[in-house]
Parts: C-alpha cells; structure tokens; sequence
C-alpha cells in the first residue's frame, strides 16, 4: 500500500523520538528501529530488542 510506504518513509527520516503501536510486522520491519517491545495476551511482555540489561 503506498500510503504505508510514504509513512514509512516519513517516519524513517524523523530524527527525534517516536513511539509506534502496530500490528504490522512489515510495516515496523521497514523502520530503522533502535528498540521494539512486543507484548503478548493480556499485555504481557512477549519479546524486547535489543535484550534489556
């Protein structure tokens, strides 16, 4: 879908602080993303990236 590559796009050249809620893995793979919380059913911490220390 094109509008999702312009958001994308826009998004990739932002280079202040973002906070982005998606289902869509594609979508969130095409952004050059430092850190990614993914949760599970019932809001529960499912995977995070890099490893928090």
């Amino acid at each position: 879908m094109d509008s999702v590559r312009q958001l994308s796009e826009a998004l990739g050249a932002y280079k202040g602080a973002l906070l982005v809620v998606s289902h869509d893995q594609h979508f969130l793979s095409q952004l050059d993303l430092d850190y990614l919380l993914e949760t599970g059913p019932g809001g529960t911490l499912a995977k995070s990236y890099p490893d928090p220390v």
